[in-house]
């Protein structure tokens, strides 16, 4: 698996085959993908068992945070520049990564009312 990872990355990232950090920092952005993807798979198969909105906004968490790291690893190989929301002046990760931590809030800490 790793010699697989080290192989895709060297063919997508050849500008910057000088640069070791662009380069380990291209392999940390594809694991957080990887695990991100694993993730929202391992989440919906629990929420298609167990059902219920916690379990939904979970799944759908780790969809986005899956979103974000594509995102990030576009941008870490140089595929697509930095997408920038221009109002507020923010990337489109970083709110993507917000939508992932309110979606992770409300799985969390949603309130029981069947007391």
């Amino acid at each position: 698996m790793a010699i697989v990872l080290v192989v895709i990355v060297l063919l997508l990232d050849q500008p910057s085959m000088e640069r070791i950090p662009a380069l380990l920092h291209s392999i940390l952005h594809f694991d957080g993908f990887a695990l991100a993807a694993f993730l929202s798979i391992v989440s919906f198969v629990g929420f298609r068992r167990v059902g219920g909105f916690g379990a939904l906004s979970m799944t759908l968490g780790f969809i986005a945070l899956a979103g974000a790291e594509l995102l990030d690893l576009q941008n870490a190989i140089n595929i697509l520049p930095l997408a920038q929301v221009p109002v507020v002046n923010i990337e489109l990760s970083h709110i993507i990564l917000l939508i992932m931590l309110s979606m992770f809030a409300l799985g969390i800490l949603k309130v029981n009312t069947n007391r």
